[in-house]
């Protein structure tokens, strides 16, 4: 099991290279590295940290969505 920090990671640079994304999509891409029991949890409080710090924003469509901030784009370079 990946620790959180990477995760939280690996969701930010995914987001750097497509700069918006669904929450299903992110489930997808950490489905792997989790517990499978538990990917939508890990995401929802992930994204929540992310957009708490400012390095994502959601967007609302028919899906929960996510989009890169300028912060994000900054922390995704270092």
């Amino acid at each position: 099991m990946m620790e959180r920090e990477k995760i939280m990671r690996k969701i930010l640079e995914r987001m750097g290279e497509v700069l918006v994304a669904r929450k299903s999509e992110l489930i997808e891409l950490i489905k792997g590295d989790v517990n499978p029991e538990d990917p939508r949890d890990v995401v929802d409080n992930i994204t929540r940290m992310l957009t708490q710090n400012g390095l994502i924003t959601p967007l609302y469509a028919c899906e929960t969505t996510f989009a890169i901030t300028q912060k994000g784009m900054k922390e995704v370079s270092r």
